[in-house]
């Protein structure tokens, strides 16, 4: 399942009478969930590990906590790239539309 599926949604064409798509709060929450989720795998997959202080040097870092653990602050490191969903697939040329 992808990202888009997870909150009831699909891609189509973007369109002339497509009307612009607004993420709701629960869904931007649950996309940055799942956001944090990939991130954490790839760092992990690429040999970080979680550290209180983060060490580039020694792949070491404070974020690789399930998302209940972080900081607000940090959560919105996931939660922004998120909001821009939209945007970028319309650039693409693709919309996103609720699945009833």
């Amino acid at each position: 399942m992808n990202k888009i599926e997870m909150i009831n949604c699909a891609l189509q064409p973007k369109s002339i009478e497509t009307e612009a798509f607004t993420l709701t709060d629960g869904e931007i929450e649950i996309l940055a969930i799942e956001e944090h989720k990939r991130w954490m795998s790839n760092a992990v997959r690429n040999g970080w590990k979680y550290g209180p202080v983060k060490d580039p040097k020694k792949k070491v870092n404070p974020y690789l906590v399930p998302w209940e653990e972080l900081e607000k602050g940090i959560k919105e490191l996931d939660r922004n790239p998120v909001r821009n969903i939209p945007k970028i697939l319309e650039i693409a040329g693709l919309s996103i539309y609720r699945v009833l």
